[in-house]
């Protein structure tokens, strides 16, 4: 990585130092404010242009560097400060930042705790099986046809 350029995600702040550009540029973007864009390299006649292209509007040029190395390398360092800022505070410690695994990681516990909880205490509440219901009508055979109202009688005691 060369000194020359240098790129950092803090919240939503992008900034940026562009030393090897003509002229040196330092270069603020607010990501909270835009949503969509679009980072660009176009080639000019005095040499590379960095641009950003918004949604709702025409590229904005961010720096100008006389060779293609250079502004390949600032839009690179730009790229991989936004990969990196995305979805977390840099400023935040590790353990702020992976809240939302260890969150995770303690929700699936928890039902693991539930689920075991009610599996222990109502295992012994179980009901008491039945015995099978005996009936005074003759067993059905197969094939042969029986009246709706000797299925349906309730049985004789």
């Amino acid at each position: 990585m060369s000194e020359k350029t240098s790129a950092r995600a803090a919240g939503s702040i992008l900034t940026a130092s562009f030393g090897a550009a003509s002229p040196p540029t330092a270069w603020r973007f607010d990501l909270e404010k835009n949503h969509s864009f679009t980072l660009a390299l176009a080639e000019q006649k005095e040499g590379w242009e960095l641009k950003v292209l918004l949604a709702q509007g025409e590229p904005v040029s961010i720096a100008r560097f006389i060779a293609r190395g250079d502004a390949e390398e600032a839009l690179g360092q730009v790229s991989a400060a936004l990969n990196k800022g995305i979805g977390r505070d840099s400023d935040l410690p590790p353990l702020l930042q992976n809240f939302g695994l260890l969150g995770l990681a303690a929700c699936v516990l928890m039902l693991f705790g539930l689920f075991a909880f009610f599996v222990i205490h109502t295992s012994g509440t179980s009901s008491p099986i039945q015995a099978p219901v005996k009936t005074s009508m003759a067993p059905l055979k197969p094939g042969m046809p029986v009246s709706a109202d000797d299925v349906l009688q309730p049985p004789k005691p």
